[in-house]
């Protein structure tokens, strides 16, 4: 049964830990659950701005011709041409499947002649006959401004019998004839490749009614034309001449069957209509079409197609794809670091009811009962959190992502009982320590077996998650490739953590060799602090993240050179990738100064209870705080260069691994890039440390810090214990030296009349005590 009152007074007493972790739980859950369903919209938006931006690259056509002439005369005038064309456009529709037929709109029919090159002018001008037509009766939609839509001319008769030039008539668009200045009435003479001559007749000058008419784009210049200048310096000029459905049968009579009219149906894809769903059968659906083995039956004669469509999609696709990759490692490596930032933050509130705690086990409370109790308040704790989470990312990205924010949830729910558990199991064992010296031996065994085991297995799931990444990439259904940087930048962690000890063992030998016991002081309480794995492995893990990932922001974000044979990356996923880059690197940053913080609290209790000794014994609050400094600089320092060299490396193997070339569509893979930002970590953990370390307790309640007897501790290691025997301890503010007996690991110098050293003040005796074995020293 729940005892209200104790819930609601250890929720009132510890509200800092508790609002702490449920702004982490906040955080965490807006930007896992609001960043899929962002970055789906952000692909759908840019398949749509790509195909958009593409034009003519994604335009499907179909080329036919008329029915064989022969080129011998006489040529008879086939009056119903456009009809022919027509049925053309319609046959060509056939062809489109139901995958394909709804993301195209209705199909434009070109029929045009080869560049005619224009006599008796300025040189360098080249015409081309066009008839344009969309299924409307009544043709294109345009304005006549002068003269009138081209016509037959019934006084030639119905057939061509030589080879003088047969006239045809045309219109010019408004712009072209003011800038070659043609006008209704003119005749432009020209040649066909073969020389063969060509007549077109200006019948009248038009504007288009609507620019935004699906002929226009298909051929830009039935609105102007077009004007080219090389790098000699010489200038060509292609225009083209509208021909009406009247003046189809002429052109057909006026230019060479071996080089007359051609017919092009296309048909424009509609960009809201393609998504990245459908994209891969649209593709599929293409090639087929292209390689004629769509298995459409269609009377009539054989049509090609072809398209750039399925190349832009494919390239489009692969750009998505390793997006999402790369925004699923970020989003797994922050789900890893908020766990681990969870975890520490319950060691850090079970460590402030550490006394409760035990007081309850000792009173008769069952440990399910206490992991009950605690697990309503963090259930309750984390529904509110993870809730409010959910509800800005709703309001925000317009739906939610559950399965992202799942496993830090129950982290957050399970964690905090979880640690609390086991500390209470621990405090109140059912057997006391052992007085056989090879049981305990046995004990201190056993526990370095589990903490290698755990550590072997921590290191064989980075090779797992390293080895599937480099095998098969990053996937949407298997999640243990993007897991691989953070599981890696975990490993580094781990194995600082069986650095630190020589580390330590080296600053004793050095802080013994200065006169003086601050250097000293320092370093053996530096040894204490590293004992605590989590705040070491969190900092590692947030620094290398944070370096990897704004160094694969950088990388991604950088221009492609200037000639470089490549499409740029969509910015509607660039821009989505970068925002989402920059959040976690800022987020990751946080978790590291938090893991300095929690890891600087969680040791504040002996932190101050030995600053209260060293005052007692005539130190000054400044050389505490140069201890206090000495102490916690190494962590944050060594775990962030260390974070630092290991971010580094992750980048650089993330560059070929996570395939970042697609996303500037790249021949080979760009040149990693470090911005000097990747320092901040670096730079911002040692000031969050030394900020942390000189505040008053936080962790303990009032006055249970810094309140115990006046005796100094030291932590010495006792393999560093046979450095220090018969050295004298110089302590700031006393006569003279104190030279304390080092036998055990553990020494007490107390103002206890005592055992007085000879050479020692009167107010001062040294005694050693072994922490371990309770001895008296």
């Amino acid at each position: 049964m729940i005892h209200a009152p104790s819930v609601f007074g250890r929720a009132r007493a510890d509200r800092g830990p508790l609002l702490l972790t449920a702004l982490v739980v906040f955080l965490a859950v807006l930007i896992t659950a609001a960043v899929p369903p962002l970055l789906q919209e952000r692909a759908d938006r840019a398949v749509t701005d790509v195909v958009s931006a593409e034009g003519n690259d994604a335009r499907l056509s179909a080329a036919v011709t008329f029915d064989p002439e022969s080129p011998a005369y006489p040529r008879a005038r086939i009056d119903d041409s456009a009809g022919i064309v027509d049925w053309y456009r319609e046959n060509a529709s056939m062809y489109l499947d139901s995958t394909l037929q709804p993301l195209f709109g209705p199909p434009v029919t070109i029929v045009s002649s080869p560049d005619l090159q224009v006599t008796g002018r300025t040189p360098g001008l080249n015409l081309r006959l066009v008839h344009g037509g969309t299924g409307s009766p009544a043709g294109p939609a345009v304005t006549w401004v002068e003269g009138r839509a081209p016509a037959a001319d019934p006084s030639l008769g119905g057939a061509r019998t030589g080879p003088e030039p047969w006239p045809v008539q045309v219109g010019l668009p408004e712009a072209t004839a003011q800038r070659l200045g043609l006008g209704v009435g003119d005749v432009i003479t020209a040649e066909d490749p073969k020389g063969a001559p060509i007549e077109a007749h200006v019948s009248g000058t038009y504007r288009a009614t609507d620019a935004s008419d699906p002929l226009w784009r298909f051929d830009p210049q039935l609105l102007a034309a077009d004007v080219f200048t090389d790098t000699r310096g010489l200038t060509s000029t292609h225009f083209a001449a509208l021909m009406s459905d009247d003046s189809l049968p002429d052109g057909r009579l006026a230019t060479d069957p071996g080089y007359g009219l051609y017919i092009t149906v296309g048909f424009a894809a509609e960009p809201g209509r393609i998504t990245r769903a459908n994209a891969p059968a649209a593709i599929d659906a293409l090639v087929s079409l292209e390689a004629g083995t769509s298995g459409a039956e269609v009377d009539g004669p054989t049509i090609s197609f072809s398209t750039g469509l399925d190349t832009v999609l494919q390239r489009l696709l692969a750009q998505i794809t390793t997006t999402v990759a790369l925004a699923t490692v970020l989003l797994a490596a922050l789900l890893v670091a908020v766990a681990l930032a969870l975890v520490l933050t319950a060691d850090l509130l079970t460590r402030r009811r550490a006394t409760v705690l035990t007081g309850l086990r000792r009173r008769g409370a069952s440990l399910p009962g206490l992991g009950f109790e605690l697990g309503v308040e963090s259930l309750a704790l984390t529904l509110v959190s993870g809730g409010a989470g959910l509800l800005a990312a709703q309001l925000l990205a317009g739906s939610v992502s559950v399965l992202w924010p799942l496993p830090m949830l129950l982290v957050g729910v399970l964690g905090g009982p979880l640690v609390a558990v086991v500390h209470a199991a621990r405090a109140t064992p059912r057997k006391g320590a052992p007085a056989n010296r090879s049981a305990r031996r046995t004990i201190a065994v056993t526990r370095q077996l589990r903490r290698l085991t755990l550590e072997v297995a921590i290191v064989a799931g980075a090779a797992a998650a390293y080895t599937a990444l480099k095998q098969r990439g990053v996937t949407a259904d298997d999640v243990l490739p993007a897991l691989a940087p953070a599981l890696v930048a975990v490993t580094g962690g781990v194995l600082l953590l069986r650095v630190f000890p020589g580390l330590t063992r080296l600053f004793l030998k050095l802080g013994n060799r200065f006169r003086g016991g601050l250097p000293l002081l320092a370093a053996s309480r530096a040894s204490a602090t590293v004992a605590r794995p989590l705040p070491v492995v969190l900092i590692v893990t947030s620094v290398a993240l944070a370096v990897f990932t704004l160094s694969v922001r950088a990388t991604a974000a950088q221009r492609v050179p200037t000639g470089q044979d490549s499409r740029p990356f969509p910015e509607a996923l660039s821009v989505g990738l970068l925002d989402l880059a920059l959040v976690t690197s800022v987020l990751l940053v946080l978790l590291a100064v938090l893991a300095v913080a929690l890891g600087t609290l969680g040791s504040a209790p002996d932190r101050a209870e030995t600053g209260a000794r060293l005052r007692t014994l005539g130190m000054t609050t400044s050389d505490t705080r140069w201890i206090a400094l000495g102490e916690l600089l190494p962590v944050a320092l060594v775990g962030g260069a260390v974070g630092w060299v290991l971010g580094r490396v992750l980048a650089s193997q993330a560059v070929g691994l996570l395939s970042l070339r697609v996303l500037q569509d790249l021949p080979a893979d760009p040149a990693l890039v470090v911005p000097v930002a990747t320092c901040l970590p670096v730079l911002v953990l040692p000031r969050g440390g030394g900020r942390a370390g000189a505040r008053r307790d936080l962790t303990a309640p009032p006055g249970e810090a810094g309140a115990g007897p006046e005796s100094l501790n030291v932590g010495v290691p006792e393999q560093q214990s046979g450095d220090l025997k018969g050295r004298p301890l110089i302590i700031p503010g006393m006569l003279s030296p104190c030279r304390p007996r080092l036998s055990s690991p553990l020494h007490h110098c107390s103002r206890s009349p005592s055992r007085r050293s000879p050479t020692a003040p009167p107010n001062c005796t040294c005694t050693a005590a072994a922490r371990a074995s309770g001895s008296p020293g």
